[in-house]
């Protein structure tokens, strides 16, 4: 028999050290995830610091803040029609209770937020321990800017994307990406290697890590297809991760239980992660006729417009495309112009925190819906209708809405004129 004195305790496993709310159990198989508890900073005396010069370019103390950024740096970048290359198109469909805009194409970045002759791609790091992501494509060329202009031409046409941050001098941008309403989030960068070679890094910062995987597969196929023969990687084949389809008897039949559990978990606003699953999910459904059938109602409604209360794009967008296929059906008309839903779509795309895939599909959405409306169902419709025009007149002067958003405001506006 053993002995174990027992004034000698046991070290810990790290198993019990690491508490269940530790950021370490966070997928530790997930090689692109970052912690979020960084805290980089300075605490300084103010008698020590000069203060900065006017007119500064950087953000933060002007000679001691390493984490500055130049003021080449573009927030929010919105969506021109101006250059006749990425010039957009509309295009009219056709509704059973009237017309509204639908957008044929995105509308491409403007001339400012593209790389130009003068833009050169940092240096790759020579550091021996330094190494690109997997997910990075070498492409040989003498101009670094074209590389960049169709990136940006592959997020604002191949998939639905919002960009957020846009770096000439780090020839880098941020972009949010929705695949089959998933979102994630990504970061792009050039960097310049040895004898014309640049590194195409593409970084998952946040969201579904398979619709990461596929963005960056049509990525490397779109820049073949465009001139970059020479594109290659060190990732693995091409694999797409896909969900399959369902059986077609599965695929025709929803389950009510199921059903009524994801209006459940719409109404959740404190836990945008499962409003987003299930918007999603809500999506899908009502892209099948049938099926979309069985959301335009009262209790339906209500549960959706919950998701309006949510200010996150992952949220945001596959609910305002789940709102757009219900304003096309006219038994969903009655609950829309009852239940304040009209007046609730005019707030969402009023909101600055509304991103532009979202927008879009809410003004398409809110034109539809006015248009199955009549004068009887629209109680309010005077407060309505300045609701409206001073959303109009936000979008035109703020310029927070591209052509598609007004036009789909316009012709609600003068539809309810009309009723």
């Amino acid at each position: 028999m053993s002995y174990t004195p027992t004034s000698q305790q046991e070290k810990p496993s790290i198993f019990q050290e690491l508490g269940e709310e530790n950021e370490e159990w966070r997928s530790p198989g997930d090689f692109y995830v970052e912690p979020d508890n960084v805290t980089r900073g300075l605490t300084i005396s103010l008698h020590d610091v000069a203060p900065p010069p006017p007119g500064d370019a950087f953000k933060g103390l002007p000679d001691m803040d390493f984490y500055r950024e130049p003021d080449a740096v573009q927030k929010g970048v919105t969506l021109d029609s101006s250059n006749e290359a990425l010039s957009s198109f509309f295009c009219h469909q056709h509704v059973e209770c009237g017309m509204f805009f639908e957008q044929a194409s995105i509308v491409r970045a403007p001339i400012l937020s593209r790389f130009s002759n003068p833009d050169w791609p940092p240096r790759a790091p020579t550091d021996a321990s330094f190494n690109f992501a997997l997910t990075t494509l070498y492409v040989p060329s003498r101009e670094p800017w074209t590389i960049g202009n169709l990136l940006l031409d592959f997020f604002a046409v191949e998939v639905v994307s919002s960009l957020s941050k846009v770096n000439r001098n780090k020839f880098a941008f941020k972009v949010d990406v929705f695949q089959n309403y998933t979102m994630c989030t990504m970061k792009v960068k050039v960097c310049h290697q040895e004898d014309g070679q640049f590194a195409i890094e593409f970084q998952r910062r946040q969201g579904d890590s398979i619709a990461f995987n596929n963005v960056f597969n049509k990525a490397a196929q779109f820049l073949k297809s465009h001139g970059l023969s020479d594109v290659s990687s060190e990732a693995r084949s091409l694999v797409d991760l896909s969900p399959p389809p369902l059986p077609i008897q599965l695929a025709s039949i929803v389950d009510e239980t199921a059903l009524t559990a994801l209006l459940d978990l719409a109404t959740l606003t404190g836990s945008p992660s499962l409003q987003a699953e299930a918007a999603s999910a809500l999506a899908e459904i009502a892209e099948d006729d049938a099926q979309c059938v069985l959301l335009c109602t009262e209790h339906a409604l209500q549960d959706v417009m919950k998701l309006f209360h949510t200010s996150a794009p992952e949220v945001d967008y596959p609910a305002a495309r789940l709102t757009h296929l219900l304003a096309r059906r006219q038994e969903a008309a009655p609950h829309f112009a009852q239940q304040g839903f009209l007046p609730a779509m005019v707030e969402k795309i009023r909101a600055t925190t509304t991103c532009m895939p979202a927008r879009d599909q809410m003004a398409c959405a809110l034109s539809a819906a006015v248009q199955c409306q009549s004068l009887m169902a629209l109680p309010h419709s005077v407060a309505f209708a300045q609701t409206l025009r001073e959303c109009i007149n936000e979008m035109t002067a703020c310029g927070k809405g591209n052509d598609i958003v007004v036009q789909n405001l316009r012709s609600a506006q003068t539809v309810l004129s009309s009723i």
